[in-house]
């Protein structure tokens, strides 16, 4: 996902596992929610950064639409296609309001810092220690790859299938692409999942014993008592909430844990950075520098070299990077195609 982000601000997308040495045939398209092209497909703006495993890695650099709304961002070298979302929300939007781009789990807090630290977590430094962990959670997760993003959820999704049309009683005007063919099982957006929270079928809860999690991703309908095989809907009424008749939803939980070495690193990480503001002894680089206003800003030119480079001179930091490091890669590599198995939409935004 791409955003939050105010219309007309400048943002970057990146794209991994196509092919290297695509620059001027690698294009990227934007529609709206609805489908309606925004963006025409355009060359201009892509540059390759990086090689990842023999696959280019490719950074775009454009505009967010002018209108408030979700939008689809599409990557395709006229074989292969790639994509994300993009969000574009309200400048006076709070944090609570928007997804966040870095992990759903800080991968430490302030105790733990206070004790990589050896100090005390009290109101003269709780705050501080804080917005380093966070600040530190957040440059390892980026520099890893975007992988472990901790316990995420829950999610709830609206799974439809596709193939075939539903009429959407009240718009006669619009048929909505939703297979009306039962399914046997179900494929959920975000992996591993970990847990399934609950599932419903026509405002109702479903019992666990009537379906089960396969291959973290799969959830499969189970046959009754009497062993005879049941089917999830995939024509529903997507017009109505998940508490009404002929709905279907599912919430769970996904995401993957930071490895202890990443978590032990963090919180070498963060000590420095508060060591580095608090007038105590700092291991970083020098010329490392941080605002803790709002959030935190690492300064770039400076303290990410360093990290990428694995030189830091904390060994844990060093380690870990060694081990679980991406280099300038910005997400696991993966490739898309329309042919490719659907997932279940997301409820609402």
């Amino acid at each position: 996902m791409i955003g939050p982000g105010i219309a007309g601000a400048t943002f970057e997308a990146f794209a991994e596992g196509f092919a290297t040495g695509l620059v001027g045939t690698l294009g990227v398209t934007i529609d709206d929610g609805d489908g309606n092209n925004v963006v025409a497909r355009t060359t201009a703006g892509i540059v390759q950064i990086d090689t990842v495993d023999g696959f280019g890695v490719y950074r775009y650099l454009g505009t967010y639409p002018a209108t408030l709304g979700e939008y689809l961002l599409t990557w395709d070298d006229t074989v292969v296609t790639g994509s994300e979302e993009i969000i574009v929300g309200d400048a006076f939007s709070t944090p609570s309001d928007v997804p966040t781009l870095g992990p759903c789990d800080q991968w430490v807090d302030e105790a733990d810092l206070a004790e990589c630290c050896g100090i005390e977590v009290d109101s003269d430094t709780n705050d501080a220690l804080a917005a380093d962990a966070e600040a530190a959670s957040g440059v390892l997760f980026a520099l890893s790859g975007r992988i472990y993003r901790g316990t995420c959820g829950p999610l709830t999704v609206r799974p439809c299938g596709v193939g075939s049309s539903c009429y959407v009683p009240g718009r006669s005007d619009h048929i909505q692409s939703c297979g009306c063919q039962p399914l046997s099982e179900v494929l959920l957006p975000g992996y591993p999942v970990l847990e399934i929270g609950q599932v419903k079928l026509d405002g109702e809860v479903l019992a666990p014993s009537e379906y089960r999690l396969d291959d973290r991703r799969k959830l499969v309908r189970l046959a009754d008592e009497d062993g005879n095989p049941q089917r999830w809907p995939s024509c529903q009424r997507m017009d109505l909430a998940d508490t009404e008749e002929r709905t279907f939803s599912v919430t769970y939980y996904y995401g993957v844990a930071p490895p202890d070495l990443g978590v032990s690193a963090a919180a070498q990480l963060g000590c420095e950075l508060y060591r580095s503001c608090s007038g105590g002894e700092c291991k970083l680089p020098t010329g490392t520098t941080k605002v803790v206003r709002q959030g935190v800003t690492i300064e770039k030119s400076v303290l990410m070299n360093f990290l990428t480079a694995g030189a830091t001179g904390l060994t844990n930091v060093d380690l870990f990077l060694a081990a679980y490091g991406s280099g300038s890669a910005r997400r696991r590599p993966s490739v898309w195609s329309p042919d490719g198995p659907k997932y279940a939409k997301q409820q609402g935004t």
